[in-house]
């Protein structure tokens, strides 16, 4: 009776075993983070500094920006380490409105991305109208383009056109 009774609990344990390495093998294979060992891995230069932005947003580390030899992709992680921190402070000013557009984008907050506007770099327009168009696209709202036409914008596009433009992804 032992003899069976241990043979049970042999295969009971061996199947929880079993079951907890199931578990773990789904939860890590669907984990988003991609190390920067897999980064080395990509074949292209670019795919690998994408890659590496990625890291760095994904753990919310902008010490990782540091890794990027490319100036454009330096930028674009500090810029979005820093609106996954949600903290633009300290950047420089195109840094600033880029994280600006990515936290409101993140937040699904024009409230944010006024703030890319408010900044000193003279191309923020740009990075507040793709902010509004990103909002009003992931809220499904088409009322936000309209909103483009009460706020001051004074890039290559005006007020209307930006709104024509955003409302153009609802039709």
């Amino acid at each position: 009776i032992i003899n069976c009774d241990m043979k049970k609990l042999v295969w009971l344990i061996l199947g929880l075993v079993v079951i907890v390495a199931i578990v773990l093998f789904v939860v890590f294979n669907n984990q988003k983070l991609v190390t920067p060992t897999n980064c080395d891995l990509k074949s292209s230069q670019s795919e690998r500094m994408s890659c590496l932005v990625s890291n760095a947003v994904n753990i919310k580390d902008i010490s990782k920006c540091d890794e990027i030899t490319d100036a454009a992709y330096k930028s674009d992680c500090l810029s979005k380490v820093s609106a996954a921190l949600k903290n633009c402070d300290g950047l420089r000013t195109m840094e600033k409105a880029a994280c600006y557009q990515a936290w409101g984008t993140n937040e699904k907050d024009i409230t944010i991305c006024d703030k890319a506007r408010d900044s000193t770099y003279a191309g923020s327009e740009s990075f507040v109208y793709s902010c509004y168009v990103d909002v009003a696209k992931a809220k499904n709202d088409a009322s936000i383009c309209e909103t483009l036409r009460t706020i001051e914008l004074n890039g290559p596009y005006k007020n209307a056109q930006y709104t024509d433009i955003c409302l153009a992804n609802f039709k």
